[in-house]
């Protein structure tokens, strides 16, 4: 099902009916603020050339709102840091999908690991802010991947992570 809606997102996408958007006043890539972590070049390039809105955090992370069916938004944050293992550099791409006080209920945590082997890329990771858990959806590409791979992966966090939250909490649309 998720693969499914995923195909459906980059269907959007494709055709320009699923459209990045952002509410009044929020930064955009010609505004960006000082922050800790400078933007990668090589991201804001891409989103730049694509006409892409978006907002850089202090932490160096391109958040992108995506308008989907239904009147839903979600968001997607692709990270400017990135790491390394052996000679490969890669970055994060993630959207959160489920908000809780306290440790993930160990129900929803089985339900997300069973639904990692259908994923065929990325998995769910437990986020920890202050005393809440979010249920975060991450994948890891190379860093230079090019603009289709890059938009590919964001549409995938993005399917995956709003399917979550209307599942778990269909009357919210938090994320």
């Amino acid at each position: 099902m998720a693969i499914a809606r995923w195909m459906l997102v980059l269907a959007m996408w494709t055709t320009g009916f699923l459209m990045p958007v952002l509410a009044a006043g929020e930064a955009t890539g010609d505004d960006l603020g000082g922050g800790d972590v400078a933007p990668d070049s090589r991201i804001m390039r891409q989103l730049d050339g694509q006409n892409l809105r978006y907002q850089v955090d202090r932490d160096g992370e391109f958040r992108l709102v995506y308008q989907l069916e239904g009147k839903r938004t979600q968001a997607a944050w692709i990270q400017s840091r990135t790491e390394s293992l052996g000679g490969m550099e890669f970055r994060e791409i993630y959207s959160i999908g489920y908000r809780c006080t306290g440790p993930i209920p160990q129900d929803i945590a089985n339900r997300l690991m069973s639904r990692e082997s259908s994923a065929r890329l990325g998995a769910w990771e437990r986020v920890r802010a202050g005393d809440d858990s979010l249920a975060a959806f991450v994948v890891r590409i190379p860093a230079h991947a090019p603009v289709d791979v890059l938009l590919e992966a964001t549409g995938f966090v993005l399917s995956m992570a709003d399917t979550l939250e209307q599942e778990l909490t269909p009357a919210s649309d938090e994320f």
